[in-house]
């Protein structure tokens, strides 16, 4: 890890800086698209919300113990910084810890909004569960590690004990290895479900990347546990720690964009001056008729299918979601031939309608 002369606090504080900035634009962005472009604030926002907050705490912390010398070599600080630096970032790491469950939390919301079922519901608050009691508990042995509390950064305090190192190390270890576990399950959970949709395959990879943003999230948990574990053997606490700190700060920001993104497509519409009231590609064909029949006008499109704007309505799952193909027919008074097949786990329909235009095959597809 680079420094500057023995100092990497002017680095360590650039990343927290960096890493708090896109955390709160996106969170603001998602407010705002929840609150005034298509407003239903939910639950997952609220998550998200107080994460962002905790994670704010965790930084206030941090340039504290920065500016007390916090990215110094110990030998160049005197004993009064020394205990300060370390009292603010011993204070920081509880917020830091206590932020992940929330945030993983927040994805879980999503995700079981988009692709419903009680088995997949089972699955995904498992792993919620598993991480609230990890990340919580490792953010009590923070504070408790050591009697009286204040032993951890002023070891002048007569009669003041701590407990072996490793034992933290070890539970901060596994806490970890389950985070990276779930952020990596949750990135994959969208392609698994992707797989079996009748619809294009760019639609598909759209929809994957934007659930997928946890991938960044698993691989900053990987290198944080990395340096996780080789923290018992740190002899300079205020210098060799400094690396925990950017991969933890770098996380959390990669956790807020994992949750933020697939929220944002009603926002960019806006921004490219289109209406996000739309939804589905049902309301279209059924609502956009015009000229000659009902289908009128979306025979003038060459498809139809799921947008990213659809991920953030409260009533979208993707076993509702649609796409369609349209092909051009003689406009020389035959009868429009509309076909339309859904497919279920339990049966195929086709139903044919009859009006003047063109010949239209819709084709409405379900995962099954």
């Amino acid at each position: 890890m680079a420094d500057v002369g023995g100092d990497k606090g002017p680095l360590c504080l650039a990343v927290i800086i960096a890493t708090l900035a896109v955390g709160g634009i996106l969170v603001f962005t998602r407010v705002l698209t929840r609150t005034v472009i298509r407003p239903h604030f939910g639950w997952d926002d609220g998550l998200i919300v107080i994460t962002w907050f905790i994670i704010l705490g965790y930084n206030i912390c941090m340039f504290v113990s920065i500016e007390r010398g916090y990215g110094k070599r110990g030998a160049t600080l005197t004993d009064e910084q020394v205990t300060s630096a370390i009292k603010a970032e011993v204070i920081g790491q509880f917020f830091a810890i206590a932020s992940f469950p929330s945030g993983k939390a927040s994805i879980a919301y999503l995700l079981q909004r988009i692709f419903p079922g009680k088995k997949l519901q089972w699955f995904l608050w498992s792993f919620v569960a598993a991480n609230a009691i990890c990340f919580y508990i490792d953010a009590i042995l923070i504070l408790v590690q050591c009697q009286p509390v204040a032993f951890q950064w002023d070891h002048t305090i007569p009669g003041g004990k701590c407990w072996d190192s490793r034992v933290v190390v070890d539970w901060g270890f596994l806490t970890g290895a389950i985070g990276a576990l779930t952020d990596f399950s949750f990135a994959v959970l969208p392609w698994f479900y992707l797989r079996k949709l009748q619809m294009g395959l760019k639609e598909k990879i759209t929809i994957g990347v934007a659930l997928s943003m946890g991938f960044f999230a698993t691989v900053c948990s990987s290198l944080k546990i990395y340096y996780t574990w080789t923290l018992g053997s740190h002899q300079d606490f205020t210098y060799d720690t400094v690396p925990l700190v950017i991969w933890s700060c770098v996380e959390l920001a990669s956790i807020n964009v994992a949750a933020c993104i697939p929220t944002l497509g009603p926002l960019y519409l806006w921004l490219l001056g289109r209406s996000p009231k739309s939804t589905s590609a049902k309301s279209d064909y059924e609502s956009r008729g015009t000229g000659s029949g009902k289908f009128g006008r979306l025979a003038n499109r060459n498809s139809r299918g799921i947008e990213l704007e659809s991920l953030d309505d409260p009533s979208f799952n993707i076993y509702q979601s649609k796409s369609y193909r349209v092909s051009f027919g003689d406009r020389d008074g035959k009868p429009i031939k509309v076909t339309e097949t859904a497919q279920t786990t339990q049966t195929t329909q086709t139903i044919q309608t009859e009006d003047a235009g063109a010949t239209i095959t819709v084709q409405r597809a379900y995962a099954y």
